[in-house]
């Protein structure tokens, strides 16, 4: 086999030592002054009697079960204003259905670039509660994230992080919504909603271009060429942002296993540094 001549060797780790990243913010809410921000909005189900309101202007002596000693979410992330829902206090009565969104604007996610998805919450559970949260491409609403246990609950509340690349379909119209369905149940309560692009480019996007994955769509094996640069391993994420296989780059990948959807595979190197990413589709 024939060695790589010094002049290659110098050349490739120049483009590697050139690894760049810049990250743009796409969406920020954090509900200062107790309001909506950026354009947010709420929508409440057909059925549902209660809504998204403010802290600290909607908290009152029984929201957030004060009134049997429990206290307002506070720590972490969190100050004064939030954005919550208490199914337990917003109407005094104990049949109440609940199932309301909040829902971002549109933010444009046709930029490229990992789009990660952040925010602070606490979740109280009950029986029945659900919170979801999902992200959309200007056509379909994806599941990211769904609790119905205990989450940041008691306090401090807690900080979460997903890739909703995939799920935003490079949509120049993409959004995100939390979804509280419950009936006489506790709350969910978030804070510093935040969506980011991080773009890594080597050589001002030399390896972007030189990435080759075919063939696309596939429906049982996806080979990946990225010539001329240290591609190692593979991390293959759904819709979602979930991983669903990671291995070494040694030839083609098997990915008869997986359903039916939309993927991205992102190319990393030897030092776990992401090098290249590209969406594929499994049919």
């Amino acid at each position: 086999m024939n060695k790589p001549s010094t002049l290659s060797i110098v050349l490739s780790s120049l483009v590697l030592c050139g690894t760049t990243q810049a990250q743009t913010v796409l969406l920020e809410e954090t509900f200062t002054g107790g309001m909506f921000t950026t354009g947010f909005t709420t929508e409440a189900g057909p059925i549902s009697d209660c809504d998204w309101v403010f802290a600290p202007d909607a908290i009152d002596s029984v929201t957030f079960n004060q009134d049997y000693t429990d206290t307002v979410p506070n720590g972490g992330n969190f100050d004064e204003y939030f954005v919550f829902i208490d199914s337990d206090a917003c109407t005094g009565t104990t049949s109440n259905t609940v199932d309301a969104f909040l829902v971002s604007p549109p933010f444009d996610a046709s930029g490229g670039g990992m789009l990660t998805l952040t925010f602070d919450h606490q979740f109280r559970d009950f029986t029945g509660s659900i919170a979801t949260v999902e992200v959309y491409n200007g056509t379909t609403w994806t599941e990211v994230a769904q609790w119905e246990d205990n989450v940041g609950y008691p306090n401090p509340p807690v900080q979460e992080s997903f890739d909703i690349t995939a799920g935003a379909g490079g949509s120049a119209v993409a959004q995100v919504r939390f979804n509280y369905f419950a009936t006489w149940d506790w709350w969910w309560a978030i804070d510093n909603i935040r969506v980011t692009a991080n773009v890594v480019g080597l050589d001002e996007g030399h390896a972007q271009r030189a990435l080759r994955m075919y063939p696309n769509p596939t429906s049982d094996v996806l080979n990946i060429r990225l010539d001329g640069y240290d591609a190692y391993a593979v991390t293959l994420l759904d819709a979602t942002g979930r991983i669903v296989l990671e291995q070494r780059l040694m030839g083609p990948l098997d990915v008869s296993a997986l359903n039916n959807g939309m993927y991205t595979a992102m190319i990393r190197d030897r030092h776990g540094d992401r090098i290249a990413r590209a969406p594929f589709v499994k049919h």
